[in-house]
């Protein structure tokens, strides 16, 4: 029975991404921007990540100073993306790895990554790793592997705030979101 509950609450999350992937995607879903203080509502994300994930170095960094760092953005949706993302820098870090959010702004945009110093992502799965249902054959540091559909819908939010999910190599090894 707890095999059945917890597959059916792993089903249960699938389809509520799919469809929530679908409504960005067609547009029937928008954004609610609000004016968001970033630095408290990235504390907040980070700090309930320090608790769980021990094993990993978990921080924030933000440039210039802090308190001025402020972006329009659908706050419900920033909290999945982040959550999402640094969720999958644990899942795919070794233990005892750094997972660092960095926030600064950049022209009208504020640039905000989630890097980590794990063993990084292969050039051949970069391609279609924004894809949905693409899980790269990186193993995960616990051994579990994604559905596919945490990227995808990140960037589906992300570009329908106006903005752009890239990865990159973090030097001198891991990745940067």
């Amino acid at each position: 029975l707890k095999t059945i509950y917890g597959n059916s609450l792993r089903l249960q999350k699938l389809i509520e991404e799919l469809i929530q992937f679908r409504k960005i995607e067609s547009g029937k879903e928008k954004p609610v921007v609000s004016q968001v203080e970033l630095v408290t509502f990235t504390q907040d994300i980070v700090e309930t990540f320090a608790q769980h994930a021990v094993e990993h170095d978990v921080n924030l960094e933000f440039l210039p100073e802090p308190e001025t760092l402020q972006a329009w953005i659908d706050p419900k949706k920033l909290e999945k993306i982040l959550i999402n993302l640094i969720s999958n820098a644990i899942k795919y870090t070794p233990e005892h790895s750094r997972i660092e959010l960095f926030a600064a702004p950049e022209g009208k945009f504020v640039r905000i990554c989630v890097t980590d110093d794990g063993p990084g992502i292969p050039e051949e799965s970069r391609d279609k790793l924004f894809d949905m249902f693409y899980s790269s054959r990186t193993n995960a540091a616990d051994g579990r592997r994604g559905m596919g559909l945490g990227l995808a819908l990140c960037k589906s939010i992300i570009n329908a705030h106006g903005g752009e999910l890239t990865v990159a190599d973090n030097k001198p090894q891991g990745t940067i979101f």
